[in-house]
């Protein structure tokens, strides 16, 4: 098979991933409410738009990285990125980060109103936890401590984030792994649960190193100052998760690795 050929199928096999997540999204979201009506408007605006699914995608490439078929990752991946969801839209209130737009359009508050945009990530949370129904009992109560876990540590980061007295270097890789590696962490983690692998502490490691790839990136992209500080921790992280990689033993590193690539080229 040609690299070129090879390429293709690699993507055409994320868009199918993808796509069967964004319908799951929804489905889960439907079950979750037994009306359309209501806050359901706001939940699925929420979730829909312009997403990359960043988090989902670590998760499907970790299943192309052992030759397993994603299939059995769609539940927890769609929890995964309810959870995400959630921390963004009570990320963007005015008590919070007081943004007006997320991903080129309203933020829910500015969309709806600023309890319903409350009510919402309350929703997104609880269906999160909802998705592992999908899952035989023990599986999904393993799951659900991980991502109990993960979801604390968000929380936490984002409380420190806004009783932040110095915005340092040490404050803002803490806050890195506690506001975005958190999520890494619970991607990596869940898919070696469910694909029976026994790799936390290492696929641990390298989730809040990737975590902190993907946010100097971000704030990089973003900020107008310290932009020299930001692109030495995104060279410097970048090399450190690709260096982690390697001590994964992946049967193929390949798919983590251009997943790599991916996250640091929107730096350079």
């Amino acid at each position: 098979m040609s690299k070129k050929t090879s390429k293709l199928n690699e993507i055409l096999g994320d868009r199918s991933f993808l796509k069967t997540v964004e319908k799951e999204l929804l489905n889960v979201l439907s079950r979750s409410l037994p009306s359309k009506n209501g806050i359901f408007p706001a939940c699925k605006y929420s979730v829909t738009g312009n997403a990359k699914r960043i988090r989902p995608l670590l998760m499907k490439r970790f299943c192309d990285s052992f030759h397993k078929d994603w299939k059995n990752i769609v539940p927890a991946a769609v929890m995964v990125e309810l959870i995400h969801n959630f921390s963004l839209v009570h990320d963007d209130l005015p008590c919070m980060d007081d943004s007006d737009y997320r991903r080129g359009k309203l933020s829910c508050h500015k969309k709806f109103s600023e309890a319903t945009a409350v009510l919402t990530g309350d929703l997104l949370l609880s269906a999160a936890f909802g998705a592992l129904k999908a899952y035989k009992p023990s599986l999904g109560s393993d799951i659900a401590s991980i991502a109990s876990k993960c979801v604390n540590e968000l929380i936490e980061g984002q409380y420190q984030d806004l009783n932040a007295k110095n915005d340092n270097f040490a404050t803002r890789i803490k806050l890195y792994e506690k506001k975005t590696s958190s999520l890494f962490i619970l991607s990596s983690l869940t898919t070696m649960k469910i694909l029976n692998l026994n790799k936390g502490r290492k696929f641990d490691h390298f989730g809040r190193i990737l975590g902190i790839l993907f946010q100097a990136v971000d704030d990089l992209l973003d900020c107008t100052g310290q932009k020299q500080i930001l692109k030495k921790l995104a060279d410097g992280s970048y090399i450190k998760t690709k260096r982690l990689l390697k001590s994964l033993n992946l049967p193929d590193e390949k798919p983590i690795s251009s997943y790599i690539d991916f996250i640091y080229s929107r730096a350079v």
